[in-house]
C-alpha cells in the first residue's frame, strides 16, 4: 500500500511540474535583420525582395501602391494561465511602380495602435427580412449534400 501512494505522489508531481512550462509556437515568416539589411528603400524591386524574404503573408493594395505584409508571432500558453504573446512582428512595405518606397515595423508594442478601417460589406441579402432570407433557402438543396 505503501508504494502505491509513493508512486502515485511522485507522479503527481510530474505532472504539476510539468504543466508549469511553457508551451511556445510559432506562426507566420520569422525575418532575420541580415535579409532585411539587403533591402534598399527606394531601390529594390518586387522580384528581389520575393527572391530574399519568400512570399508575404498578406498582399493588399492602398491608394496606386502595392503594400506587402511579413507577419511572425510566437504565442506562449501555460496551463491555468491565459496565452500570451511573446513576439509579434509585422513589416510593412510600400511599393510603387515595383519599388520599394516605404518599410515600416511592428512590434508587439504596436498591437493596439493599429486602427482598422471601419467600413462595412453589405451581404446579398440586403433589407430582406428574416422570413424572406428563410423561404428564399428552400429548395437550394442538393440531394448529396449532408443534411
Amino acid at each position: 500500500m505503501l508504494i502505491n501512494i509513493s508512486k502515485i505522489i511522485i507522479l503527481t508531481t510530474i505532472l504539476l511540474i510539468t504543466s508549469c512550462v511553457d508551451n511556445i509556437t510559432s506562426h507566420g515568416i520569422t525575418l532575420s535583420e541580415k535579409n532585411l539589411a539587403k533591402i534598399n528603400v527606394g531601390v529594390s524591386r518586387k522580384m528581389i525582395i520575393r527572391e530574399i524574404l519568400g512570399p508575404a503573408s498578406i498582399e493588399s493594395k492602398r491608394d496606386n501602391a502595392d503594400i506587402w505584409y511579413y507577419i511572425s508571432y510566437k504565442k506562449s500558453k501555460r496551463a491555468l494561465k491565459l496565452p500570451y504573446y511573446v513576439s509579434h512582428d509585422v513589416i510593412e512595405m510600400e511599393f510603387k511602380n515595383d519599388k520599394i518606397v516605404k518599410l515600416t515595423k511592428y512590434d508587439k508594442t504596436h498591437l493596439n495602435q493599429i486602427s482598422y478601417n471601419q467600413n462595412k460589406t453589405r451581404g446579398r441579402e440586403g433589407k430582406k427580412n428574416i422570413f424572406k432570407q428563410l423561404l428564399g433557402n428552400i429548395g437550394r438543396f442538393d440531394g448529396e449534400s449532408d443534411l
